[in-house]
């Protein structure tokens, strides 16, 4: 039984409800409570617990001691945020907010990083509005505000997900669906990197995905990826095209002669070779019927959570 998750749940549908009786607006996002600075405690309390649990799961050292080596506390923020975020790079994980309730507009209470900073004592935007309004109920009533509720909500949402710790099918590459990343979610969704976006050639691994994925990486809550078995087909699928190209192009006797002529030519591909040497008439005939997905009878994608690990396989043509 996972109760974070219940409990999660229980508070988003409190949030929710609120947006029913307030408009969650731009204009409106500072808008204070004494029920929304209870919310954001209790978001807060749950946030503490969770991040102490994936901490302890995790290997963290549940036993910490001060400079004089004396037993000390364990602080949810400086000691397991901070481990989640050497491990994972949880403090850069994205959240979108994507509630039909909500009307906000500005890409800043659109798009959060709902746990920068936490890692921190004394940092964090939502979690400095929680120890205020925790320690200083009336005097910080002001913190206890929408955008700092929802900011904390979301940064619930982001560990929920890491304990849940779950794996998902994603179908497969020529006909699956869009993923749906609100993951059991009504307010938010969570940052996908497209890992299946690769270059395919006779060496294969991480290096293979494409640069702009690669780039997004830290950010990415969870990886839609080619399951192994899938990637592996691909690389050898990939080598007999190579090969069978090859063998068809260096009958052309157009590529001969463009060889002769140009002894110092420096190869780059099948592709660019059949360009130079033929134009784009010859490139077009090497292809022909060589479209490497749709040979394959089926190549299936899954969805994984993102903790730094390496996404594929290392593979060559040996």
């Amino acid at each position: 039984m996972n109760l974070f998750w219940n409990i999660y749940k229980n508070l988003e549908n409190e949030l929710i409800a609120l947006s029913n009786n307030i408009f969650f607006c731009d204009r409106q996002d500072s808008v204070y409570s004494i029920h929304i600075s209870d919310l954001l405690i209790r978001a807060s309390v749950e946030i503490e617990a969770i991040s102490k649990e994936l901490y302890k799961i995790s290997g963290g050292n549940m036993s910490p001691v001060d400079d004089a080596g004396n037993p000390r506390d364990l602080f949810f923020d400086s000691d397991c945020i901070q481990f989640l975020d050497i491990n994972w790079k949880i403090t850069k994980k994205i959240v979108h907010v994507v509630s039909p309730n909500f009307f906000f507009e500005k890409e800043e209470n659109l798009v959060l990083r709902p746990l920068k900073d936490c890692n921190k004592q004394g940092n964090g935007r939502w979690k400095k509005a929680y120890q205020a309004v925790k320690h200083n109920r009336v005097g910080s009533i002001e913190s206890g505000n929408i955008a700092n509720l929802i900011r904390a909500m979301a940064a619930l949402f982001v560990l929920n997900i890491y304990y849940r710790n779950e794996r998902y099918d994603a179908g497969t590459f020529m006909n699956g669906t869009p993923f749906d990343t609100r993951l059991g979610s009504d307010i938010f969704a969570v940052e996908l990197a497209h890992a299946e976006k690769c270059c395919f050639g006779d060496k294969m691994s991480d290096e293979s995905i494409d640069e702009s994925v690669r780039a997004s990486l830290d950010g990415a809550v969870i990886i839609q990826k080619y399951k192994e078995d899938s990637f592996r087909l691909l690389h050898r699928n990939m080598i007999d095209f190579t090969c069978e190209s090859k063998a068809r192009l260096t009958k052309e006797s157009k590529v001969s002669e463009f060889l002769t002529a140009n002894p110092d030519y420096k190869f780059k591909s099948l592709l660019s070779l059949a360009i130079d040497a033929g134009g784009d008439e010859l490139a077009r005939r090497m292809l022909n019927g060589q479209k490497i997905l749709s040979s394959l009878p089926k190549v299936d994608l899954e969805v994984v959570l993102n903790k730094g690990q390496q996404i594929y396989p290392e593979l060559e043509n040996i």
